[in-house]
């Protein structure tokens, strides 16, 4: 390879920095591309952990949100990495130990994603002004639903259920509350077609099928960006923390936005200018854990069911509510628990969310005292004397990682959509081409939050360096 073809730096080897490696080394005779990753092995928040019997966890992204242009699914397709459509066949279980009356729940919760469907497709027509919130649009829309239902039994069920499906949702979107998410921006996000779809042959095999068709002198490990020093003539170094310098010709930055959030006054020299440094601090990032219970030996029947979902009783009603396994003081928070997933590709394991501050407070607790607690929480609403601590416990931290510092984005009511283009938007040079990108899930406007949005972003900045080299070319010619 020509020495003097234009070196490009990228930071960060997760989907957005892999995609953008791999698009770039399809003209590795005219660029020269370095990914710099600060941690010990690649994919960012692609994470998956193999049990001794080969069974992927996955401590980060859990599925392909859609298939129809999902590139990350045509991937697996391509590489015979089996995917299965995600089931929500849920069990409704109440605090007195019973199961909800099935079809109560399940009118319920098809009310609910009606709801969030119309926001969605934006029909907002006739919404006044002064909702601006999604937790605000879904309380009044909810609140018809209820005061229509004449039994007081199968009202207060969906309204345990409501409760159980705006956790949910809070889960899905990486906020601590719906009452945080822009109701007019919410529907800037776009579903693919498909639905979810759990990756039985593991993440892990989708991101090595990418890392492949990377040459392999391109990733360089454990190399933690601390500058990126750009001059009034174009000169480009990156700066890591154990001295290396990188001079660059482009730089393609694909940090989190929790990382931004955190670094971008430091990380660049000079300051990166002032609305982009607006909009990383108007735009959310949220936080998400996952706790993982792994038994050798199940407690729940097989093929019956995917999730269990707890209906608790109102926060406002007493914290023992008359049960047998009433809460502490200090376990109340575990009232936040709204649903136990038995996860593909490892049926033997159940899967807890988490959210906002109670992300947080998991990654604080021992892994005995999650054993402890969520198990009580089982207790508490199954009728099964024979449920024992997991034989395995595996919990994420994604807050406290240095290399990501959260989980993934939102648009909150401090925020707009435009502010995502404004994120994506290149540091230009004095002759007006890109110098300085941006790629990553948090910059794709249609598909923030997502794996598949993060690889497009990537291919996007990708793309963006190819057209300037060809613009470049021709003025040459």
């Amino acid at each position: 390879m020509d020495e003097n073809c234009p070196h490009v730096v990228i930071i960060g080897s997760g989907l957005a920095g892999l995609a953008a490696a791999e698009l770039l080394s399809t003209c590795k005779e005219k660029v020269r591309v370095t990914i710099l990753e600060a941690n010990n092995r690649v994919g960012g928040r692609i994470f998956t952990r193999r049990l001794q019997d080969n069974s992927p966890i996955e401590l980060g992204a859990q599925w392909f949100h859609g298939k129809v242009g999902n590139p990350l699914y045509d991937i697996a397709a391509k590489s015979d990495i089996a995917t299965r459509k995600s089931s929500y066949n849920d069990r409704f279980y109440t605090e007195n130990e019973t199961i909800a009356e099935q079809s109560v729940g399940d009118s319920a919760n098809d009310y609910f994603s009606s709801i969030l469907e119309r926001i969605y497709d934006r029909q907002l027509d006739d919404v006044p002004e002064h909702i601006q919130n999604v937790g605000q649009f879904l309380d009044v829309e909810l609140k018809k639903y209820l005061d229509d239902i004449q039994d007081n039994f199968a009202r207060a069920v969906s309204a345990k259920v409501f409760r159980y499906r705006d956790r949910e949702e809070s889960h899905t979107s990486g906020c601590s509350t719906l009452h945080d998410v822009h109701l007019r921006d919410f529907g800037e996000y776009l579903e693919l077609e498909g639905g979810d779809l759990a990756v039985i042959g593991g993440y892990d095999k989708v991101l090595q099928t990418i890392i492949d068709r990377i040459p392999k002198e391109v990733i360089r490990l454990n190399q933690m960006v601390v500058k990126i020093k750009s001059s009034d003539n174009n000169e480009l170094n990156v700066e890591c923390s154990d001295g290396n310098v990188y001079k660059a010709d482009i730089v393609i930055c694909t940090v989190s936005l929790g990382i931004l959030k955190n670094q971008a006054k430091v990380l660049f020299q000079p300051n990166l200018p002032a609305k982009k440094l607006d909009v990383i601090d108007r735009l959310a990032f949220g936080v998400v854990n996952k706790v993982i219970f792994y038994y050798e030996k199940p407690f729940w029947p097989k093929n019956q069911f995917r999730r269990l979902v707890f209906l608790w009783n109102d926060e406002i009603d007493d914290k023992n509510c008359g049960c047998k396994l009433p809460l502490e003081d200090d376990e109340l928070w575990l009232k936040h628990v709204s649903s136990a997933h038995i996860i593909l590709p490892c049926p033997n394991a159940l899967l807890f969310w988490f959210v906002g501050e109670d992300a947080i407070r998991v990654e604080k607790l021992s892994e005995k005292q999650l054993s402890s607690y969520l198990t009580r929480v089982l207790k508490k609403f199954i009728v099964d004397k024979t449920i024992q601590e997991p034989d395995i416990v595996i919990r994420t931290k994604w807050h406290e990682d240095p290399y990501v510092r959260g989980s993934y984005s939102y648009v909150n009511t401090n925020a707009c959509g435009k502010d995502i283009d404004v994120l994506a938007e290149p540091i230009l040079d004095y002759q007006g081409r890109p110098l300085i990108l941006f790629a990553g899930e948090a910059t794709d406007r249609s598909y923030y939050s997502t794996a598949h949005g993060a690889y497009l972003s990537g291919q996007r900045e990708a793309n963006r360096i190819l057209d300037t080299l060809q613009l470049e070319k021709k003025i040459q010619s």
